[in-house]
């Protein structure tokens, strides 16, 4: 009995959809065959959303043409069918998690700005409103949260909020911007020190001979901290520069090449030039003990370059010169023996 009354009001439903009347007329719905063809497409609507299918009916009004409803009756009955539609969409997009598709619903309705029937500072509250439940579903996103941060501090939805409603409803609105921006910055900075535990943790476990560093890292963190906007950004340089020093107080090359990339990043210009410094007497002490590979690595850390390559060439040329030497000298004991053998 239920289904046979659901299949009546369903038929009533779609004959009054097919009664909808079209105007033809200007740029958008130019003639009769464009009229007629709206309407039907209307109706495919309405059967789509009967038939428990909002999302391939709204599909189908996003994609019809409204200027053929632009009169009376026919414009309410159009409108209000598409905004009820977008709004299901959105509903059932929430409820899944899929806050994009959401979002992009209402934001279908805002660009359509159908003002006669919705109100614009309400939806766009509404899409603020989903825009941190997305953040909040991934709080460990940073191009998300930056995303989120982003439009409500600057020119994004908390300006579109300024355009609509009255002064009392927009600074009402405003104090549940500012609540989420304090929100998204405290979570920000639980990322950025979540972070920090992990380089410290890294960093403690990294073997003797390493050779790569934790500055990926710490540039995460660093991103994070400004983010949140918060102090804690001179924390992160204050651990960069501690690794860089811990590094710099060993010989190995490798490690020098590390603690230049820490202060690097820490942009600390004195503190560069201090292993650089130290590279510089490296590479003398390894010059003077004819290393010459080794001294030329430590010039080049010292920022020596032509210093480096002269080094190397004078190795490469010494090295050719004792080889050669030590044919000569095979040679002559070769030649030595054969006459005291007498042949």
């Amino acid at each position: 009995m239920i289904l046979h009354t659901v299949a009546i009001l369903w038929a009533v439903s779609a004959l009054a959809a097919a009664d909808i009347e079209v105007y033809p007329g200007g740029e958008m719905c130019p003639n009769w065959e464009a009229a007629n063809g709206a309407r039907q497409a209307y109706v495919r609507a309405i059967a789509a959303e009967q038939a428990g299918d909002p999302e391939k009916a709204f599909g189908i009004l996003k994609n019809n043409e409204g200027a053929c409803f632009r009169q009376g009756p026919s414009a309410d009955t159009f409108y209000q069918s598409y905004i009820r539609l977008a709004r299901t969409v959105a509903t059932r997009a929430e409820a899944n998690g899929n806050f994009d598709t959401a979002i992009a619903a209402l934001y279908d309705i805002r660009q359509a700005m159908y003002e006669r029937y919705v109100s614009q500072f309400q939806l766009v509250s509404e899409i603020g409103r989903l825009r941190m439940a997305s953040a909040r579903a991934k709080p460990a996103d940073f191009k998300l949260q930056s995303g989120v941060e982003a439009e409500f501090s600057g020119a994004g939805i908390s300006t579109l909020l300024s355009q609509y409603g009255t002064d009392s409803e927009h600074a009402a609105r405003m104090q549940v911007v500012d609540g989420y921006l304090q929100e998204l910055r405290a979570n920000a900075q639980t990322q950025g020190d979540r972070l920090l535990d992990e380089e410290q943790t890294a960093f403690s476990a990294r073997p003797v001979g390493a050779t790569d560093g934790t500055l990926p890292l710490l540039e995460r963190a660093r991103a994070w901290m400004q983010l949140a906007r918060s102090e804690r950004t001179a924390a992160v340089t204050r651990r960069a520069i501690d690794r860089g020093d811990s590094l710099a107080a060993l010989d190995a090359p490798h490690r020098l090449e590390l603690a230049q990339d820490y202060y690097r990043f820490a942009d600390s210009a004195s503190h560069l030039a201090r292993v650089q410094a130290r590279a510089k007497k490296l590479g003398d002490s390894a010059n003077a003990r004819a290393h010459y590979e080794s001294a030329s690595e430590y010039y080049q850390i010292a920022g020596l370059e032509d210093l480096a390559a002269e080094v190397l060439e004078h190795g490469e040329a010494e090295n050719k010169a004792a080889e050669e030497n030590r044919r000569e000298r095979f040679q002559q004991e070769q030649d030595d023996l054969e006459r005291e053998l007498d042949f």
